[in-house]
């Protein structure tokens, strides 16, 4: 229903005679501003007065902003206008009035914009000949209104006015949207390369925050894994095959390691360096996935007429320093220390000793829970490099344990 106070806002939106005429001849005429472009600016009016709809949609005829046309789309109840934002996501302007099929239609449209469909980036003017029925500043504040107008003061020019000022803050908030998103992915694809437990041990939240030299020194398990005899078993694969297969191989063990609390260092061609922050039984529960996995691999490998793979699995505990080294036009984030070294040597005498898993006595000595895990001596030895022996232990053998990865 059409207030005095509408219809006095009527004329001043028009300022135009022969419109007022078209108006009262035939309501009907109205359409929807055009456009054969698929890139439009979707501006949605939700009043329940036709000939306000009609109204501004005549002062909006042929206006454009950056080369693209304005869709002019109608909702004329709060309800129906909730359907149009849910079919048109992305609405860069709602004209909205208050007064619909309840006093307090409008701001309620508004609220379920902003609460329930989380759409913050749609400008929300509100349209009012009834001022009395929504207090200015409560609204702006209470229900996230981006402009506030009486049905007064909205001529033709004003209104132009505020739609050109719409839609270019929602152009901008687009723009910013984009390059959130955008950054996002990229943080996403840093993450790729650098770890996000890897921050967490510096201690920092983005890898925006790291800077060349920043480490730390704690004390934690490594794991070194790696296929033996990769060079004799790819040499009949092409380079294609080669990869695949590498970066299958590498997929599942990095998902075994995340499945028991840790994370891949860095991959090393055919194999990987893994750190285990907890404790070592996550480790020592990882190599044992690792074997099932593998046992249950190579027997889908012989029913398909292929060699079998073989893993090597080399664990350790100690002190290490993680760090950013490099210069700063490329920085790698590593781990350095006596245990790393320590731990690749471990792994590369696995097949002297006819095992897929050797663990350091230091790791066996810092076991949270040794009862649950069996293991026994097999050598005492000074590994390469170091100036003391060492025990060193392989988990239990299995049948087959000749035969796995």
């Amino acid at each position: 229903m059409t207030t005095d106070a509408e219809g006095a806002a009527l004329t001043s939106l028009t300022d135009d005679p022969a419109m007022l005429t078209i108006i009262d001849d035939d309501l009907a005429q109205a359409e929807p501003v055009a456009s054969a472009e698929a890139d439009v600016w979707q501006v949605l009016l939700v009043d329940d007065d036709a000939s306000l709809h009609i109204a501004t949609r005549y002062s909006l005829t042929g206006v454009r902003y950056k080369g693209r046309a304005l869709q002019i789309l109608s909702a004329y109840s709060g309800a129906e206008g909730y359907e149009m934002v849910v079919k048109h996501p992305d609405l860069a302007l709602i004209l909205l009035d208050v007064v619909m099929e309840t006093d307090s239609a409008g701001l309620d449209l508004a609220r379920r914009i902003r609460d329930e469909l989380g759409n913050r980036m749609v400008q929300i003017v509100l349209r009012t000949g009834q001022p009395g029925h929504a207090p200015e500043r409560s609204v702006i504040v209470d229900y996230e209104i981006n402009d506030y107008k009486s049905k007064t003061e909205l001529t033709a020019e004003r209104i132009f006015t505020t739609v050109m000022a719409s839609l270019r803050s929602f152009e901008q908030l687009r723009a910013i949207r984009r390059q959130q998103d955008e950054l996002s992915t990229l943080a996403h694809a840093a993450h790729r390369f650098v770890p996000q437990e890897y921050l967490n041990l510096l201690g920092k939240s983005s890898i925006a925050d790291v800077r060349m030299g920043d480490q730390v020194v704690a004390e934690m398990t490594i794991m070194f894994i790696d296929v033996r005899s990769f060079l004799s078993l790819s040499e009949t694969w092409t380079p294609e095959q080669t990869l695949a297969f590498v970066n299958r191989l590498l997929a599942w063990a990095s998902r075994v390691v995340r499945e028991h609390h840790g994370f891949v260092d860095k991959y090393l061609g055919d194999g990987a360096m893994v750190l285990f922050p907890r404790c070592v039984d996550d480790a020592v529960r990882a190599a044992l996935a690792i074997r099932i996995g593998a046992r249950e691999e190579n027997q889908r490998r012989r029913e398909r007429g292929e060699v079998p793979v073989h893993l090597g699995v080399g664990i350790h505990f100690g002190p290490v320093v993680l760090g950013i080294v490099g210069e700063e036009e490329r920085l790698e984030a590593t781990v350095i220390g006596d245990v790393v070294n320590s731990t690749s040597r471990l792994q590369s005498i696995t097949k002297n000793h006819s095992q897929d898993v050797l663990i350091s006595e230091t790791a066996i000595a810092n076991l949270r829970d040794p009862v649950n895990v069996e293991t026994r001596l097999v050598d005492r030895a000074c590994l390469r490099g170091m100036s003391r022996e060492i025990g060193i232990y392989a988990l239990p053998d299995e049948p087959e344990c000749d035969d796995l990865m």
